[in-house]
Order: C-alpha cells, then structure tokens, then sequence
C-alpha cells in the first residue's frame, strides 16, 4: 500500500461503483497518462499528485484518499483471492481541474476539503508555452465529452488560444 498527501505528494480518487468510474471518466481527458488500478470490487483508483486542501472522505460518488490516508496497491490480494492490478502505470499527474471543481464542490458537503482551498493556484500552469497545446487539447476533449455545440466551442478554443503565454493562432487552434 501507500500513504496519501502531502509527504507522499499521493492523492487517489476511488471510484466504486459504474456510475463513479463513468463519472470520472468524464472529468478527465481521455489522454491522461496517469497511474490508475483495477480494484477488487470492481472499481478503480485514479491517482494523481497530491493537491493541498483535499482530506480524506468515503462520502458521495468519488471517495478522495488526501492527506493521512492509505491505499491498497498491486499485487495485493484479498482474503477472497481478489486482487489489485495495474490499469496503467504512468508517472503521477495533477489531477485535471475540471476534477478538482466537481470534487470540491461535491466533498465540501461533507468537509473534506478545506475551505479556503484555492483552485486558481493551479492556473498559472494552463496555458503556457510549452504545455499550452495540450491544455487546450484536454479542454476541446472535456467540451466534446460534455457534448458541446460546435459554434460554442469555436469560441471557447479562440478565448483561450487568445489568452494563452503565448497566443495561439485561430489556425493552430483548429488543427
């Protein structure tokens, strides 16, 4: 197993059931390239670095192991003979924002997360030269999972190809 938060820099977001791994699946691009694990019931861990604010919590669809918790890793096999497994074994990601607003929203419910927490500390990342062109990819992917009209989204990737350190051309946004 493993411990979750700060010192780790380790928080998973379990998903137990189908709606919660569909929910997930939902919030995150489909191109994300982080650790995720098969879960004995089955259901699945999603793990990314750890981001302050978030406690642990076995409340509402998503449960967050933060700071002070534990998870169960491969190979681990329970008493029954089911075991953990490997879905992808990527290097730890951030979790995407659009998962982290779902999961403050959702969690702060139940205080299981701070507060003050401050999602805009993460912003300062998104858009910049050098990942730029995959954050835009990753919001164009969420709008088209969210079944976003076409003219709608036009606009969106032009606004935020604007906003960008540097802008993208309206070109480049396209392809």
């Amino acid at each position: 197993g493993a411990i979750t938060g700060k010192l780790s820099n380790l928080m998973s977001v379990d998903a137990d059931t189908k709606e919660a791994i569909q929910k997930i699946e939902e919030l995150i691009p489909e191109n994300l390239q982080t650790q995720i694990v098969l879960t004995p019931r089955p259901g699945r861990h999603y793990d990314f670095t750890y981001q302050e604010g978030f406690r642990n919590s076995n409340n509402g669809l998503l449960h967050v192991r933060g700071e002070g918790g534990y998870i169960i890793l491969p190979p681990s096999i329970k008493s029954d003979g089911k075991s953990y497994a490997w879905i992808t074994e990527f290097s730890l990601q951030p979790a995407p924002v659009a998962l982290l607003i779902y999961l403050k929203k959702a969690l702060s419910l139940y205080r299981a997360v701070d507060s003050k927490l401050d999602l805009s500390t993460n912003v300062y990342k998104l858009f910049k030269e050098g990942s730029r062109n995959e954050d835009l990819f990753h919001v164009a992917n969420v709008l088209v999972k969210g079944k976003c009209e076409g003219h709608v989204m036009d606009q969106v990737m032009e606004i935020l190809g604007n906003n960008c350190d540097p802008p993208i051309l309206k070109r480049e946004i396209e392809i």
